[in-house]
């Protein structure tokens, strides 16, 4: 286990950029999980309190809902190759809320632009502007990351950060 965000930092950044999308976990008001699939796109990977997450999702559906009843998601983020016996993982267990400042928004809207594909993307494919009311910002802050790897000839590896901070 390590607070150093840097230990995980460039291997965390390529598993994101590699996997692209990623299956996002939350709760419900019944305390059922549910699974989805989102686009994040991180920033700030060189600071030690680790990086932040941004999702464009709709504002208004079941994440929504969800966020109300828990603020807390799990993003995982699955790399297989040919080899059934060679997986490799990331796990970000965050912190997420809803971003509705319209400078926040256009800003990481153009971030999210700027990347390139796969692993950023344009936006106004879906949502055709910023000022979209569907248009959601989801800020994912991780309090704990794990890098965990599979390999037949390795076996299991892992590394784990965890925000100074962390929430839970």
């Amino acid at each position: 286990m390590t607070t150093s965000f840097s230990d995980i930092a460039v291997e965390f950044e390529r598993r994101a950029a590699s996997g692209v999308w990623a299956t996002v976990a939350s709760t419900n008001v019944r305390g059922q999980t549910r699974v989805r699939v989102l686009h994040p796109a991180w920033e700030h990977l060189d600071s030690e309190d680790g990086p932040v997450g941004w999702v464009g999702t709709r504002r208004h559906g079941s994440l929504s809902r969800h966020l109300a009843v828990s603020p807390f998601v799990s993003v995982a983020y699955l790399e297989t190759s040919l080899s059934p016996m060679r997986t490799v993982q990331a796990y970000a267990d965050c912190r997420a809320e809803f971003v509705d400042d319209a400078a926040q928004k256009r800003r990481v809207w153009d971030y999210i632009a700027s990347l390139p594909e796969p692993y950023g993307y344009k936006p106004e494919l879906a949502w055709q502007s910023v000022e979209n009311p569907e248009f959601g910002l989801l800020r994912l802050q991780p309090w704990r990351i794990e890098l965990a790897a599979l390999d037949e000839a390795a076996g299991w590896a892992q590394q784990v950060w965890r925000a100074a901070t962390a929430e839970a």
